[in-house]
């Protein structure tokens, strides 16, 4: 059992060291919110005996899930089993004598506890750990065509995180090529889009189709142009020519523009710069500080938090974080002091829980809180940051002129595609124009940034909110037709869980960021966040908006001046549906907000109402939804249309004699 141990005391970048005896308990499910401990981290806490019923004994593969001094990094869940979301704390058996400290296997054969082979075998197909997918493979009766609890496929796993070697054991063994994931994903398309190539290569050369249609697209659309090197063309070629021509082709069409294949759905994740501003102090404020350690809490927060579940995944570094100057050979550097084991180590560290990194640049001669700019080096930078594994990147335009803006980010978004890393492109290009009066130039911005903020910051403050939300309705149809799969106007970061905002207020800016079709970047303390805006953050059914594979951005349809009410609106991909928010800018009364169905776009007599913070179907409404609005608060929901009996007659094709009955997918009743 996990109960009485050496402790030892870890730095998860450094493996530095230091051992103390103490008595650990289970972890329960009583304590603060935010350290609760999902069932899997539980069920892993039981001992043999405790669970001798219920799970398979793995003593005898050598899995050991209670030392992880030195490969912490490998499995990220081992710490969820230790509770411990901010700390780097490791827990390690205490050696009984009479193994040497540097036998690890059979360190590991004895150390060990009941823990599920699926939880198992998904692990080491993540991490390439190919010894404990052998012993679990070959010790128990997993089943290697089953899903794990997250519903992912050890075989997925492998392709989409490189670990080739796990792919082809996993294969010679049985598991399925062409399963699908809950998503409807082959192992190929993870493979592809991923970037993995040596593990579709494999996946091909057993018998992958490359046809499989996916959101309308088959794998040689998905390939990512930014992996255009000698070594993807020497492995690619090896498929053949037609396979190999067929790949290639989507890339030549691309390879100039950064159309990446990246940021297909709006980006989420959590970025710095508006909760955590430039401290630099750390011994003032070791808490607060711009270092590796907030981080790396922030990186175990969203990971443990439940927020990477739902589809949060970036954790970004914004100002502040290099040192003053930059090396010898003019690299960029961390700040020794506050990063000492540099962005690279935390950058694997970030990954081991299956987010990632993002960072910030300024496209100008200083950044905008005075630190090295990168006007003059900029190939250096963009290798540098792909060196470190940086997935993705904020370029901001401070100490720049917004006049050579137009050539300096579209040259800074080849040198990305040069390094072959396929990192996620965030441009303030428009930002910086729109203040200086000059009219950005939306198309040029789109074809080279996945996203682009084009208004001023944000404040933690609901005025702050309120400017931006204006200045998009009034800006709207110059902004709407660029935006789309892989480029998104950006208004900027969630200030929901901060101090600005009252609770309506932050239903207010998460209902319009998916109406926006909005970047989702949380910046406030996931550490402390209080209940109710963590419920806000984790809404699935408000997040399904914004992530809606249409990815139409939506618009404000309705504004009065006289009731200070608004009625935004956005098409959905499921079956005619729009998404429809009822906003009041009062902030004395409630206000009763209509929103008639030929101004929201829908375009039958009849449609369904379901409320998307109540979770709850409101029934069927005709020709209009009005709805009692909070002061600052919104109302909303997803009006789905109900067929009209004449429209699903049987109609005459023009010009043919043959009759066709009209397929429709709309709703026949509440």
């Amino acid at each position: 059992m996990c109960t009485t141990k050496t402790f030892t005391k870890t730095n998860l970048l450094t493996g530095n060291e230091t051992l103390e005896a103490k008595t650990l308990s289970p972890p329960t499910r009583e304590g603060p919110k935010d350290k609760e401990i999902p069932d899997i981290c539980v069920q892993s806490w039981q001992s043999t005996d405790e669970n001798k019923n219920s799970h398979t004994n793995l003593d005898h593969l050598g899995i050991d899930m209670c030392s992880a001094t030195k490969t912490a990094l490998k499995f990220p869940a081992r710490n969820c089993v230790l509770r411990r979301i901010s700390e780097e704390r490791i827990e390690t058996q205490k050696d009984d004598g009479k193994l040497k400290p540097d036998d690890k296997s059979a360190r590991r054969r004895k150390q060990s506890l009941s823990l599920d082979p699926q939880l198992v075998l998904q692990w080491a197909a993540t991490y390439n750990d190919v010894d404990t997918l052998k012993n679990v493979v070959e010790g128990t009766k997993v089943d290697l065509n089953a899903p794990g609890v997250d519903g992912s496929y050890a075989l997925h796993r492998a392709a989409s995180t490189g670990s080739l070697e796990c792919l082809q054991y996993l294969v010679t063994k049985g598991a399925q090529l062409e399963v699908r994931d809950k998503e409807g994903s082959s192992p190929l398309d993870a493979a592809v889009c991923e970037g993995e190539f040596d593990c579709a290569r494999f996946l091909i050369e057993k018998g992958a189709s490359i046809s499989h249609i996916k959101d309308g697209f088959t794998d040689r659309n998905l390939v990512k142009p930014a992996f255009v090197t000698k070594q993807l063309l020497k492995a690619m070629s090896a498929l053949g020519e037609a396979v190999f021509l067929c790949l290639f082709s989507t890339i030549l069409q691309q390879v100039c523009s950064l159309d990446n294949g990246l940021a297909v759905t709006p980006p989420m994740g959590w970025m710095s710069w508006e909760r955590f501003r430039c401290v630099t102090d750390c011994e003032k404020d070791p808490r607060n500080c711009i270092s590796e350690r907030l981080y790396m809490e922030m990186a175990d927060a969203m990971y443990f938090g439940g927020y990477s579940t739902v589809g949060y995944k970036y954790i970004c570094i914004d100002d502040c974080w290099t040192d003053m100057s930059r090396t010898k050979d003019g690299r960029l550097r961390a700040d020794p002091k506050r990063f000492p084991n540099g962005i690279k180590k935390l950058a694997d560290y970030v990954h081991a829980r299956g987010l990632k990194l993002g960072i910030y640049a300024d496209y100008g001669t200083k950044t905008c809180a005075g630190y090295p700019g990168s006007i003059h080096h900029i190939k250096k930078d963009a290798q540098t940051f792909a060196d470190w594994g940086v997935d993705y990147l904020k370029l901001d335009g401070c100490y720049a002129n917004p006049k050579k803006m137009d050539k300096g980010y579209p040259k800074f978004a080849k040198a990305l595609n040069k390094t072959g890393r396929p990192i996620v492109f965030s441009c303030s290009w428009p930002a910086y124009q729109v203040f200086t009066g000059i009219k950005p130039n939306y198309k040029k911005i789109a074809k080279y940034c996945n996203l682009w903020r084009n208004y001023g910051d944000i404040q933690d403050s609901f005025q702050s909110l309120v400017n931006i939300l204006s200045w998009y309705g009034d800006n709207q149809d110059d902004m709407i037709p660029v935006a789309g799969s892989g480029h998104w106007n950006d208004p900027d970061m969630l200030i929901i869980g901060n101090f600005g905002l009252s609770h309506e207020q932050s239903k207010l800016q998460f209902a319009l960021w998916a109406i926006l079709a909005s970047p989702l970047l949380m910046s406030n303390d996931l550490r402390d966040i209080d209940a109710r805006s963590r419920e806000i953050l984790l809404n699935t059914e408000i997040i399904a908006v914004n992530q809606d594979k249409l990815g139409k951005q939506g618009k404000r349809v309705i504004k009065n001046k006289e009731t200070f009410t608004e009625v935004w609106a956005r098409p959905l991909s499921d079956c005619g549906s729009v998404a429809v928010v009822l906003l009041s800018l009062r902030s004395d009364l409630p206000s009763d907000v209509e929103a008639p169905f030929s101004d929201v776009g829908i375009s039958t007599k009849s449609a369904c109402a379901r409320d998307l913070f109540s979770h709850q179907q409101l029934g069927m409404y005709n020709e209009t939804f009005i709805a009692r609005v909070n002061p600052s608060g919104v109302v909303m929901m997803k009006l789905t249309p109900i067929c009209e009996e004449e429209k699903n007659i049987v109609k005459k094709r023009k010009g043919k004699g043959k009759e066709k009955h009209k397929k429709s997918c709309c709703l026949t009743s509440c």
